[in-house]
């Protein structure tokens, strides 16, 4: 019975101690899910909250303009007492305010404006999050084929410190060069684990953007040059989120001149009431006697004027065409300041283009070579360690400088979408 005892705790403890460890390999091996740009922006926009929260306002904006044509609440009054003769009387009256028609169309119009200002933040937002995620896209892929270059590099290294140490094992060399050989790749391997911790870092920033729980990688392998489409200038910038936001803008104000102008117009009053006299009554010289049954019924009509305080009417509307005026020369302002920024980039871009294919074309044929013919070189004794090691040195630099190159010139390719809308 306590042998049983001992070999049910143990087993207990085992599956304890199992479990998890079960658990952490079978998360290890989970695939993880590849995902294309298009697939990642669509998720993006379907689950970022930011615009999730923009679509709710729009959707509110779009109520407001529909409640403008509810009129003002109905007046229902009582009076009840001797008002009319000595007796107890009755009167019963409704009245309703009615807006001018002008005033609720302009209020509607600055309504369906207001809503037109909210749906501009939203693309603005849009746009934003597409350029973030873009960037963290491509600088991920910089990452990754930076990482390739590395390990390539790793592999010749390695491949160098262990022909190092069977020579100074077998008395052909000196232990500087086997120390040197060791120390240049454990350096070479510090760096692919700074590379591989800024491509978690990116990773980290996409699954953010894209609102996914589980953690996700481009579907491309390695970084690719992205173009841009011929005839570009200054006019493509109409389509800007930022100044079709100024525009929304000045739409606005404009219905809110309008606004102001129509508060001036008169507002209408039409009423009905319905009451007693009680007692006797001449009618034609006849007399009449009437119980407190209210039965004397009629309607009032009224006009509300705007006959004291004119000036603050017409300061309220001053007030929009000024604001008006300032977003017109905001907009100037901000179409020549995207302009000249486009420009900048675009030159950029010719720069970025001519260097990479000085790379294509040049040094990374160059650079293969140099390490090809120098790790023959190095294997057939023909060249001592230190030349082996400026040649490697040169060829990674070379190989580095051609994806940053690559990633340069998509960073104002990026630019250049961001500034188009694109």
């Amino acid at each position: 019975m306590k042998k049983y005892k001992i070999s049910q705790a143990v087993a207990f403890l085992a599956i304890i101690l199992v479990l998890p460890l079960c658990s952490f390999v079978g998360a290890q091996t989970l695939p993880t899910i590849k995902m294309s740009l298009p697939q990642a922006l669509e998720k993006a926009y379907q689950n970022n909250q930011q615009l999730q929260a923009n679509e709710l306002e729009w959707k509110s904006a779009q109520v407001k303009e529909k409640s403008i044509v509810a009129l003002p609440k109905t007046n229902v009054n009582a009076l009840l007492g001797q008002m009319n003769t000595i007796r107890f009387d009755e009167n019963i009256s409704l009245s309703q305010d009615i807006p001018n028609p002008a005033y609720i169309r302009a209020q509607r119009e600055a309504a369906r404006q207001e809503a037109g200002l909210v749906k501009q933040q939203m693309a603005i937002n849009k746009q934003e999050l597409s350029y973030n995620l873009r960037q963290s896209w491509y600088q991920w892929l910089y990452l990754r084929t930076l990482k390739q270059v590395l390990t390539h590099e790793d592999s010749l290294l390695k491949s160098f410190a262990t022909a190092a140490a069977a020579k100074f094992k077998a008395g052909e060399t000196r232990l500087l060069e086997k120390t040197t050989a060791e120390s240049r790749r454990q350096e070479l391997l510090q760096n692919l684990v700074q590379v591989e911790m800024l491509m978690k870092v990116e990773q980290m920033k996409m699954q953010q953007y894209v609102g996914l729980p589980d953690a996700f990688e481009p579907v491309e392998d390695s970084l690719s040059q992205l173009r841009l489409e011929e005839g570009i200038d200054s006019a493509a910038l109409a389509s800007h989120p930022m100044l079709q936001y100024i525009r929304q803008e000045m739409a606005m104000s404009e219905a809110n001149v309008k606004v102001a102008a129509a508060e001036r117009l008169p507002d209408f009053t039409v009423g009905y009431f319905i009451q007693s006299l009680s007692g006797p009554q001449e009618i034609n010289g006849v007399t009449h006697s009437f119980s407190s049954v209210p039965m004397f019924q009629g309607v009032s009509v009224g006009v509300n004027l705007p006959i004291f305080g004119g000036k603050a009417y017409k300061a309220k509307q001053e007030l929009f065409v000024t604001q008006k005026a300032a977003q017109a020369k905001q907009s100037e302002r901000v179409k020549w300041q995207l302009g000249q920024e486009l420009q900048q980039i675009l030159t950029q871009y010719v720069f970025w283009e001519q260097n990479l294919n000085y790379y294509l074309q040049t040094a990374v044929p160059n650079a293969e070579a140099i390490v090809s013919n120098a790790s023959k070189a190095y294997r057939s004794g023909e060249i001592e360690y230190v030349e082996y090691l400026q040649a490697l040195q040169t060829g990674l630099s070379i190989q580095k400088n051609y994806i940053e190159a690559i990633r340069n010139l998509n960073q104002t390719v990026l630019l250049v979408q961001y500034l188009l809308n694109k």
